[in-house]
């Protein structure tokens, strides 16, 4: 049953790959992280004293919640390059 499983899967894998590329689509990932990298590359552009940049470079003052913490967008930033 886990190799037929595994084969639908990767049939599955593969007609999603034809589909976006006769679409001339992206996946949804890669489209979200081209974004973030041209927001980013916009808001250093930006002069100093803009409120961007200060976000950017804020660190929080409260203690964070007891639980796995949520991923802040700095962090997926610095993993992804």
């Amino acid at each position: 049953m886990s190799s037929e499983n595994s084969i639908d899967k990767m049939a599955l894998c593969h007609l999603n790959e034809e589909l976006l590329s006769k679409t001339n689509l992206k996946w949804i990932s890669q489209e979200a992280k081209e974004k973030r990298w041209k927001w980013i590359s916009h808001v250093l552009k930006m002069k100093e004293g803009n409120h961007c940049i200060i976000t950017l470079s804020l660190a929080p003052e409260k203690k964070s919640k007891v639980g796995r913490p949520r991923t802040a967008w700095h962090r997926t930033v610095e993993k992804e390059s």
